[in-house]
C-alpha cells in the first residue's frame, strides 16, 4: 500500500439497502413533489423504488441494474447516481412535454463500451432501455454515445430525440455532434500540457469532453514533435499522447494510464496507435 492509499483509504462500498436509499434521496431532491416509495433488502434484487409524479404518472426504476454498474466502479457513485437521475428527469420531461432538445446541444462523448451498455440498461425498467440510446463501437473497448448538454444538466441522447430533430441518420447525427464539439472547444478553448521530462502530452478542454478530442487528433498532433503517436483514452479527463517510437515514453504512457484507473471517470486501459487518421489497438507488450 503506497502512502496515498494510507492517507486516503478507499471508502467501503455501500450495501444494497444503503445504495437504494442514497438513490431514492437523490430522486427525491430532483423531484420534491413526487411520492417516492422505497423497499430495501439485503440483496439488490429485493430493492425497489417506485415513483409517483405529481400528475400521477408512475415509474419503477431498475435498482439492480444500477447496483451492478456501481459494483464495477464504486468510486463513481456520484456520477452514476447523477446520470441515472438525469435519465429519470428525461422521463419526467417527456411526460410533461417539456423535453425538446436542440440540435446544437448534442455533443459526442467517449465511453467504455461495456460500462456504457450496463449504464444505459440501468436507465429504464425494461429490457429496451439500452436500445433507445446510442452505444456505437469505435475501436477496441471504446464506444461513442451522444449527450444533450443544456449547460444546466446533461443526459444521454435518445433515438426519439434524434428522430424528432431529423437526425436519425447516424452519419448526419455524428457530423452535427462533431460540429457542436468544435464550436464548444472554440468557445471554451483547450490547453496542452507536457510532462517535465517531455515524454507525455495531454490535451484538456474542461475535464468533461477531454476524451472527445480524439475526433480532432490530426490537428492536435500537428502541434507535437511526434511522427508516430501512441494514444490512451484513459478517462474522460485524461487523454494522453506519446511518441510510440520512444520506449521510455511508451512505458510512461502505460504507467500513467494505469494510475488513473481508480478515477470515477475511467474509460480504458487499452493503448492505441494513431495511423492514417484512425485509431488502432496498440500491440500488447
Amino acid at each position: 500500500m503506497n502512502i496515498l492509499q494510507k492517507l486516503f483509504p478507499r471508502r467501503r462500498s455501500l450495501d444494497p439497502a444503503t445504495f437504494t436509499n442514497h438513490l431514492a434521496e437523490a430522486i427525491r431532491q430532483a423531484h420534491p413533489g413526487a411520492k417516492i416509495d422505497v423497499h430495501t433488502a439485503k440483496e439488490a434484487a429485493g430493492c425497489h423504488i417506485h415513483i409517483t409524479f405529481t400528475d400521477d404518472t408512475e415509474l419503477t426504476p431498475s435498482v439492480i441494474n444500477l447496483w451492478q454498474v456501481y459494483q464495477q466502479q464504486p468510486a463513481a457513485l456520484n456520477e452514476i447516481i447523477s446520470q441515472y437521475v438525469a435519465g429519470i428527469n428525461e422521463t419526467a420531461r417527456m411526460i410533461s412535454g417539456d423535453d425538446i432538445p436542440q440540435a446544437a446541444q448534442i455533443l459526442p462523448v467517449i465511453k467504455n463500451h461495456s460500462w456504457l451498455q450496463e449504464s444505459l440498461a440501468a436507465l429504464g425498467d425494461d429490457n429496451r432501455a439500452a436500445e433507445r440510446h446510442y452505444n456505437i463501437p469505435l475501436v477496441g473497448d471504446l464506444a461513442l454515445t451522444f449527450v444533450v448538454d443544456n449547460e444546466h444538466n446533461m443526459r444521454f441522447l435518445t433515438t426519439d430525440d434524434s428522430a424528432a430533430l431529423g437526425l436519425d441518420d447516424l452519419r448526419v447525427l455524428t457530423q452535427q455532434a462533431e460540429e457542436n464539439l468544435a464550436a464548444y472547444i472554440d468557445e471554451h478553448g483547450y490547453t496542452s500540457y507536457t510532462s517535465q521530462d517531455g515524454l507525455l502530452h495531454r490535451f484538456v478542454v474542461d475535464g468533461v469532453y477531454d476524451a472527445s478530442l480524439i475526433f480532432f487528433l490530426d490537428p492536435l498532433l500537428e502541434q507535437l514533435p511526434i511522427r508516430n503517436a501512441a494514444v490512451a483514452v484513459a478517462a474522460r479527463d485524461a487523454l494522453f499522447i506519446c511518441d510510440a517510437d520512444d520506449p521510455a515514453a511508451l512505458a510512461r504512457l502505460r504507467a500513467e494510464t494505469d494510475a488513473v484507473q481508480d478515477s470515477p471517470y475511467t474509460i480504458s486501459t487499452q493503448l492505441y496507435r494513431w495511423q492514417d487518421g484512425r485509431l488502432t489497438p496498440y500491440p500488447a507488450p
